[in-house]
């Protein structure tokens, strides 16, 4: 499998570059994710479409995901937000409250809908450490304990670097991605031959 651990430094770097100039608008500081992650789709032989195209109705909601990627089989939707350290105790109920209710309006509609969601951790007060666990425990909620997010990821980004806490890209992605699997598989079967 193809590593994208390169190209998700890459975009880390586009984040900071992009927050030392002060551009938030639009969410321009995560447009680095949005290439690597529509490129892996891409990959995957899927239609992409990202921001002001990728609708997903729901039962409520039409929302704009950040990307949405389809082929003849498959529906998938990838949601992307950050959360600054300094602001956590502000923030975090809010990215909390809205994951599991988009994820919920837009399963409620579309069963057969993939959805995964990536946060990013801005470590801008070297705090970020205070957060980890609660960053986990919702990632670990999200995916296995409710069942509405099929693959979640978390970033910190700090002045030093990244890390990540919970899953990396290519263990996100795999959730996703069934033809490594299967690859694995006709890989053994081949050897025990």
């Amino acid at each position: 499998m193809e590593s994208y651990s390169c190209n998700v430094s890459d975009a880390v770097a586009h984040y900071k570059q992009t927050l030392e100039k002060s551009v938030k608008q639009s969410d321009k500081h995560m447009d680095g994710f949005l290439r690597v992650f529509r490129t892996r789709l891409e990959s995957m032989g899927m239609k992409v479409v990202e921001k002001h195209k990728a609708v997903v109705n729901g039962g409520i909601l039409n929302k704009r995901w950040d990307l949405v990627g389809t082929n003849s089989k498959r529906h998938l939707a990838l949601e992307f937000k950050s959360i600054s350290s300094s602001r956590f105790g502000r923030l975090y109920h809010s990215r909390v409250e809205e994951a599991i209710g988009a994820g919920m309006d837009a399963k409620a509609k579309n069963k057969n809908i993939e959805l995964g969601y990536l946060i990013v951790l801005d470590n801008d007060d070297e705090q970020a450490h205070k957060h980890h666990n609660k960053i986990r425990r919702f990632c670990k909620a999200i995916c296995n304990d409710y069942k509405i997010y099929d693959s979640a990821m978390a970033i910190e980004i700090s002045p030093h670097g990244f890390e990540y806490l919970y899953n990396d890209f290519d263990s996100f992605m795999s959730k996703f991605d069934y033809k490594p699997v299967v690859q694995k598989l006709f890989g053994w079967m081949k050897k025990d031959d």
